[in-house]
Parts: structure tokens; sequence; C-alpha cells
């Protein structure tokens, strides 16, 4: 989001504007929110109408960027942290989603994209790092000290002396250059020059000014509209050939006025004369802020990018002319209650460990906005329906995060603002929470053992060694699990939504043994012969499942029967025309996801004392919903499973292991609505029997 209609004027214009250009053998900064949002829309057929699909995700941001290793092309991945500093401008953020929620414009984009991304970046050792708030003038500061381009899809990226590419002009897929073995990718590259020669040789100094003019994009237009009044009539003034984009001629009239000015001290003088006096200082201060503003990089950059210390000293230096902030210009003091910060006030706020881990993608916005703002925002899904929003299912891991929080304040006792989307309404809630005896500033002082005993407390798995038998890469995935079942919010979960989601954990280990088969064609081209001799032969002896235990069956389960059981998932894969009961299903699955987020961001703020899930690889909402349809045809999920995957006892054993895992740590009077019918629990000595 941009400049409203400024990058389809430069693309409607691209003839004039850009160049045909080849990536290859080079360094570019990638704007990672970006690039994120629109890869996730190629790829989420369902417009995020099924829940979150992390799994196709995670392979076509791995694809992108294999394609530009490929092409010897060093991405540099700045990903945004805080949308905001200020409160103000987070709700007006939050205002344009819920906007969006309710017209279906545009997606309403899952919150743990930025993890996957950081999965994919990690595993392909490419540099990245998270800055405070938004990234764009970290993207604009690197990219100018290592004289590399931009990729995004951010049209402000045109009003700055930088070389860009913008997204939709990347063809994603790489082609041999000719007479060599190198690859490359077709784009275009932006040229500020062409424009500027387009409007009378423009100083290309004023390119940010006009970026101030005509207001880039949410809380970051400072100049009033009523004091610039006269200014914009001007401006609007100038007869242009005539243009039925009410944006792109205000666009190009911008640009012409300023043409006349031969550098930016006239222009911002020219700007001066259309301000009434007796506003001229503070229109002043103001703009020279902003122009100052742009170009300086988040302190956060040092702490993650391995930049060659020449670049580095530059990037610094830059820092060190960072003006003083705007809203201390006018009044040499923070307004009471006004909620507004500088990076530099975040940073002083939190522990060092806490600002290191959140430019190392470690931890992520959500703590500091509730530090910040005193306030949880829940962002809104797609799904609509009689209920509550989803996330109010885990308002208790919220308030312990909060609670944590609290450590680095003065006081007992706090008030956190709850504000969610339900349909067409915002809600509004506010609830007290006491500070947490432990501080957040000795937190990786704790032992390991009392750092997992506060998050078991919260999600009600301590005292309890169910878990163990898990691998550790699923324990905290299903403590949410057990979390998540054991709440009393509508709509009621079932053991359809728990298989369905221990399914999907189950498909991740046959993954990582075989790969990932998304089509029947491709699970054919891959294993036909193997498929056909397995299938050939015998079933297996199922005795075994009377005899392994979890751990054994993990251990000795053979990529033969993962072959036998992908089909099984792989039909699942398709969405057949869903029930009219759709969404109340898909929202279940949602109130999980909220479960897991809490779940994960309190793991990360108490120094992981669970292993990190891998959401990419346990979290599929299509696959949640497709899965749960199947299951609840069916009056005997035991059997349905043993017809279904006749080759694959071990596989069959871990399923049924696994579903036991939060059955045994739930209260008996909390199962009954779960269990099969041919499973009992025996209250007294907790022991099954058929």
């Amino acid at each position: 989001m941009g400049i409203r209609g400024l990058s389809s004027y430069i693309l409607q214009n691209d003839w004039r504007f850009m160049e045909p250009f080849e990536l290859q053998g080079m360094t570019i900064v990638v704007d990672a929110s970006n690039v994120c949002h629109n890869l996730y829309e190629m790829v989420d057929k369902q417009s995020g109408l099924m829940g979150c699909q992390y799994d196709v995700f995670y392979r076509s941001v791995k694809n992108f960027f294999e394609n530009l290793l490929l092409c010897e092309v060093q991405p540099i991945v700045i990903l945004d942290g805080l949308a905001a500093l200020t409160q103000e401008q987070y709700l007006m953020i939050f205002q344009d989603k819920l906007k969006q929620f309710v017209s279906g414009d545009s997606m309403i984009f899952p919150q743990l994209l930025n993890r996957v991304l950081i999965s994919v970046l990690r595993r392909l050792k490419i540099q990245f790092v998270q800055t405070a708030s938004e990234a764009d003038e970290s993207i604009v500061a690197i990219a100018e000290a290592l004289n590399c381009p931009i990729l995004s899809e951010d049209g402000d990226f045109f009003m700055y002396s930088t070389n860009y590419i913008h997204w939709k002009t990347l063809n994603l897929i790489p082609h041999k250059v000719q007479s060599t073995s190198s690859f490359s990718l077709s784009c275009q590259m932006y040229n500020f020059r062409k424009l500027c020669n387009a409007f009378n040789d423009l100083n290309e100094s004023l390119l940010r000014l006009a970026l101030i003019i005509l207001g880039n994009k949410c809380g970051r237009n400072h100049l009033d509209d009523n004091i610039m009044k006269s200014l914009f009539d001007r401006i609007n003034s100038i007869a242009l050939p005539h243009n039925p984009h009410v944006s792109q001629r205000k666009i190009e009239k911008t640009l012409l006025w300023l043409s006349d000015y031969s550098s930016l001290d006239e222009a911002i003088t020219g700007v001066l004369q259309y301000v009434d006096s007796t506003h001229k200082a503070k229109v002043f201060q103001k703009i020279q802020h902003m122009l100052d503003e742009f170009g300086i990089c988040s302190p956060l950059v040092f702490i993650n990018l391995e930049l060659p210390e020449r670049l580095l000293s530059k990037l610094r230096d830059n820092m060190h002319k960072k003006p003083v902030p705007a809203q201390q210009i006018e009044t040499n003091e923070k307004k009471n209650n006004a909620l507004e910060y500088t990076e530099e006030e975040l940073i002083a706020m939190v522990p060092k460990w806490m600002t290191e881990d959140f430019a190392r993608g470690r931890l992520f916005q959500k703590p500091f906005e509730m530090l910040l703002f005193s306030t949880a925002f829940m962002s809104p899904v797609r799904q609509t329906c009689r209920y509550p929003p989803p996330a109010f299912i885990s308002l208790s891991i919220v308030k312990s995060i909060y609670s944590l929080l609290c450590s680095l304040r003065e006081g007992d006792e706090h008030n956190l603002n709850i504000i969610a989307a339900n349909e067409t309404k915002v809600i509004r809630e506010q609830v007290k929470v006491d500070r947490s005896s432990v501080s957040l500033k000795d937190i990786k002082k704790l032992e390991h053992s009392e750092r997992k005993r506060i998050i078991d407390e919260v999600l009600g798995t301590d005292g309890d060694n169910s878990l163990q038998e898990l691998p550790s890469c699923w324990r905290l995935y299903v403590a949410a699990m057990v979390f998540w079942m054991r709440q009393k919010d509508p709509p009621e979960r079932t053991r359809n939504h728990l298989f369905s989601v221990i399914l999907v954990m189950l498909l991740s280990f046959i993954n990582d043994k075989i790969g990932v088969l998304k089509t029947k064609d491709a699970f054919m081209e891959k294993y036909e012969a193997k498929y056909k001799e397995i299938t050939s032969k015998n079933k297996p002896d199922r005795r075994v499942m009377e005899i392994a235990n979890l751990r054994d069956a993990l251990q000795s389960a053979t990529e033969e029967e993962c072959i036998a059981a992908a089909p099984f998932f792989i039909s699942n894969q398709q969405l057949n025309r869903p029930k009219n009961e759709w969404k109340i299903v898909v929202h279940t699955f949602s109130q999980f996801h909220s479960c897991l987020e809490n779940a994960m961001t309190l793991n990360a703020l108490l120094a992981f004392p669970y292993y990190p899930v891998e959401v990419y690889k346990v979290y599929s909402g299509l696959l949640f919903y497709t899965l749960f349809e199947a299951i609840s045809k069916e009056d005997d999920i035991e059997a349905y499973l043993h017809k279904e995957l006749p080759y694959s006892p071990e596989i069959h054993f871990i399923d049924y292991s696994a579903y036991n895992s939060p059955l045994e740590i739930l209260h008996p009077l909390e199962l009954c609505h779960l269990l099969p019918c041919h499973i009992v629990i025996d209250t007294f000595s907790g022991e099954k029997t058929r």
C-alpha cells in the first residue's frame, strides 16, 4: 500500500519509466511483507475462507527464494515490525482491516506468515532482520548503501532515488541465459530519473517532498488537510490533458507544480507560501522532520545483518543525523496519554534479550504492541458466524502474556484493552491483569523446569507427563490442543475436530519421511512403482499395535508405510463443495489457531521451554476442514483408519497414540463428547479398555 494510484500510474506507463532487466548475479533488498502477501494470495485458492494455509505458503516461499539463489541473486530480507508506534495509527490500521473484512475487497492475512517466512530464510541461510516498526526506511537505507535494487509492490518506492523492481513486473520462472549455464529472472527496472525527466527535469530531491504532499499511507501523512487546503487548491488548478483517474491526476499535478522549483529549499518555501502565518513554523518543522527521517534505518538492523563494516558505518552515521521526534518539536514533551513512541524509546523499555530476539525473528510484534499500548489487537478473520471472535477463546493466554510484560512496569494491577472484530462490529473490552512475580528481565536466568511450569499452568498441562512420549516438536502443539479442547466457548469441539488436527500433525511425520506431495500425479510420478509393490503384498499383521509404544512406532515406521499412507491424505487435499455448516467448522479451527498462536508467543517470551512449533508442518485450515468432513461421515474412527491405512499399521498406531495424548490430560468429564464410542476410560485407574 502506497500513494493511491501511483503504482497503477507507473505500471500503465511502464514504457516511459521502466526498462527491461534480467535479475541475475546481484544483491537485492526484499520487502518481506509485500512479497509474503503476494505469494500467499497466489497459493490460497479459497482467499482465506478456509483458514490459514501455512503448508502451501511455505512451499511457495521456499520455491521463490530458491529461484533467486539459482539466479545467483543474494536477497537481504527486511521484515516489518510494529505497524505503527502510536495508538491512533494502530487503531486506524485495525479499522482498515475491519473494512476489508466486511467488504471482502482484500484478503485478511494469517498472523503467522512471518514465522513461516523466517523458517525458509533460516533453512536457506538468507540474511534477514525484523525492524522495530515499518521497514520502508530501513529498506531504502540498505539499498542505497549497497547500491542495489529493492523488490516490493509498495508504490512509495517510486518516490525514492533507488533502483526498484515492482513485484508485478517480475517473472517468477527462471530461464536459462543463452550460451551459459546461468539462470535469470526477467523483470522491469524502474528508473526514477525517467520520472523526473518526464516532469520538466524535476530535481530528484523533490521526489520525497512529493511523497509528503501526496500523503503516502496510513499514519504517514502528518500535514493537516485543512491547514494545507490552499496548497492543494493551487495544485488542483493546474490544467492537464484528461486523465479519468482522480488519484493519477493528483500525482501528475503535484509533480508538475514541484517542477517549477530548482531545489528542495526553494520548494519548501513555495509550500509555505500557501500556509497561514500562524501555522508556518509548525508546518516547516514537520516537513523538515519527515525529510530528515527518510533513509534512516532501524537500530535493529545492526543486530542481525552481516554487512561490510564500511556500509554499517555509513548506516550508523545516517542514524546519528536523526532529528528530534516530531511530537517533541510540537510540544517539547510527550503529550499525556498520547501513546506515541520512537524506536529508541521502545528499545529502552524492554530487556536487551527481547530486542535481540525480535530482530532475529524469535519474537514478534504482539508483546510489544501490548506493552506500548496496553492493548491486545485481535486480528479479524474472514469467516463470520454467530459466535464471538475466535481470538476470545485464548484470552487467558493473552492475559498471562500481559502479566509477564507488566513485570517491566510499576504497580501490581494493570488494565488490558481488548479490541476485536465480529462481523461488522468492533468489540472493545477491558480486563484486569495482575503483574507477574516473575520478571522478564531475568527470565533467561530461570531454570528450564520453572519456565516450563509457568506455561504448563496456563495451558492446563502442569503435573502431567503425557506429552513427554511425543516428539519434542509436537509437544507445544498438543498442549495448545488440550487448552483449546478444554475451553467452554462455543461452538462445541468434538472428537472429530481433535482427530482432524492430530491427523495433520501425523502428516508432518509422513512428509518428513517421503517429502511433501499434494496431488495424485505428483505422488505417482515419484512412487508409483513402490506403491504398487507395497499394495501387491499381503496386508501386515496389525497385532503390532498391541505391543508397540509411540516412541518405538515413530522409530520403526518405514518409508514404505508412509508411502502406503500418503494417498489417504492426498485424497483429502481437494475441497469439494462445502456444507452449509462450513463456517462454523472453520470458525472452530480458527479458535485453535488463536490458541496455538498465543501459546507460541508465551513460549517465546519464556525463552522456549518447549521446542518451537514449525507451524507450516502442522497447520492447514483446508486440510483440517476436509479431514473433518471425511471423519464426520464415520461412526467408528479407528475402523475407518484401519480401512484407509491397511498397509500402514505403525502409522495407524502413531495416530492413535497421538490422539490419546491430550485425552490422558483432560478430565474424564471433559471427554464425554470427544471419545469414540468403543473406547472407555476407567475414571479410577485412568486405563483405557475396549
